[in-house]
Order: C-alpha cells, then structure tokens, then sequence
C-alpha cells in the first residue's frame, strides 16, 4: 500500500524536502491504534520515504518524531529508524512479531480509497509557485 501510494503522491508533488513524521503508534504493541507493524516495517518504510527524498529532492529529509504509546516500542523503533536513516540495516527489536490476526486488511480498498481521497487519478499537475506566468491563470 504504502509503495503503491507514496510514490505517485511524490511523483505529483515533486517536493523540494520529505518531512517524514515518524509515529510509532501502529506497532502492534501500541496499546491505543491496534494495527500490526513491527519494528523491522518502520525500518523498510523510513527506507523508501528516504529512496524518495534521494529521487526528488537530493536527499534532503527531516524526521520528526511523534506518537506512540508503548515507551519500549517507541525505544526500538526510534532507535531502528535512526540506523536506518544513517545507512545501517540494523533492527532494534526485542518484542518481535505481532500475534496472528483474525482478519487480513482489503489492501485493493485502501489504496483505491487514497487514491480517490489524494485525487491520484487524472490529475493535471499545478506549476510551482516560480513556474507560474500569467497566462497560464487566463481563461
């Protein structure tokens, strides 16, 4: 999902820096979100949003960290993201994986939802602010 979403968002935007707001709130030890990452899906994800930094805007990223409501959770996934934002794959992980779910995430829903929430489809892509010249705000 997260591939299948952020990419063609970044693609359309062409940002000048990634923000990268790192809340840990969906490991599946947070005892509020009740979603199912794990502390090595933080690494993967902090990875690709860097890989689209790299790609659009020279690398240039700046990380915030949020939420999360699970002190060791938070520990290790802060921890992981920083190794992995300094090129390290090292994984701090002493909780491990998420116990088995009784349902499975309708992953074709969500990414149509965010498509049709972030208006992916048919867009016409808007000028920067610099690009903009006055006939293209004519009639």
């Amino acid at each position: 999902i997260f591939r299948q979403v952020l990419w063609p968002v970044a693609d359309r935007f062409k940002p000048d820096v990634v923000l990268l707001s790192a809340g840990f709130d969906a490991h599946w030890c947070d005892p509020l979100a009740g979603l199912t990452l794990c502390t090595a899906d933080y690494s993967d994800l902090t990875l690709e949003v860097a890989e689209i930094a790299d790609q659009y805007c020279d690398g240039r990223l700046v990380a915030v960290q949020e939420g999360g409501y699970h002190i060791d959770a938070v520990a290790q996934c802060a921890s992981t993201v920083l190794f992995a934002l300094t090129g390290s794959d090292k994984v701090v992980d002493n909780l491990g994986t998420p116990p088995p779910q009784s349902f499975r995430w309708n992953d074709e829903a969500i990414v149509r939802a965010l498509y049709d929430l972030h208006d992916l489809r048919g867009y016409r892509r808007k000028p920067r602010r610099t690009q903009v010249r006055a006939d293209y705000l004519a009639p």
